[in-house]
């Protein structure tokens, strides 16, 4: 699972996770620390010529879903994603990159209190999630993008924190990734098999629970044990 991200890089930042960004076609938000569901995040979508970055809301809700309470998706199961029809048309035709610089995660304990750790690659270094896109119809009729993160089973490196991980796209399959004219199941597959896991953690402070806190501090260690 991924309930909250960080993203405190630039979109310059991103020039050695993702190749042929176009930057002078893409939006830019203000970094933060603690990306929440509902919230804005950058995304990167397939252009023409060339992928540019995006502004859209975490938190998928099709058009064609005609229930209006209906909760938002914030993650798709990789293994069931092209199969579930939330997800099936999205990740054939409307694949994306989230810019990240770690993500959050709590580690149940015996006790009521939840462990928040912070999650990032092993360089320190931004990197991209695996997602899917689509838009809907908000309240003043116009069309609003959205997006989810794709997730799978934790490999070793984060199974002790929680048994879910988001998927990171390394740069040698994220053309692939944004290829629309990749639609079929089988292929689409064996990119999310080519992502890539193994990350680095340390424990931080509850100060991040709160998301409306959003400073350095959310990523700051905790040294109370």
């Amino acid at each position: 699972m991924c309930g909250r991200f960080d993203r405190h890089s630039s979109l310059g930042d991103f020039s050695n996770a993702i190749g042929n960004l176009n930057q002078a076609c893409s939006d830019e938000l203000p970094a933060s620390f603690n990306i929440a569901p509902s919230q804005q995040a950058l995304v990167v979508r397939e252009s023409v010529g060339s992928p540019i970055a995006v502004a859209m809301k975490w938190g998928l809700r099709p058009s064609w879903l005609k229930a209006s309470n209906a909760t938002p998706q914030i993650n798709a199961r990789s293994e069931t994603a092209c199969e579930k029809p939330m997800f099936r048309d999205a990740i054939r035709r409307h694949r994306c990159l989230i810019l990240c610089d770690g993500y959050f995660e709590w580690q149940k304990s015996s006790s009521k209190f939840k462990q928040p750790y912070y999650i990032h690659g092993s360089s320190h270094t931004p990197f991209v999630l695996a997602g899917i896109w689509s838009t809907s119809k908000n309240l003043t009729g116009d069309e609003a993008p959205s997006f989810v993160i794709l997730t799978t089973r934790s490999d070793e490196s984060v199974s002790h924190i929680h048994h879910r991980m988001p998927l990171r796209v390394e740069t040698d399959i994220q053309a692939a990734w944004l290829n629309p004219q990749i639609t079929e199941a089988k292929d689409i597959q064996q990119l999310i098999s080519a992502c890539k896991g193994l990350w680095k953690s340390y424990p931080i402070g509850p100060y991040v629970n709160n998301p409306k806190n959003s400073t350095r501090r959310c990523i700051s260690r905790d040294n109370t044990g």
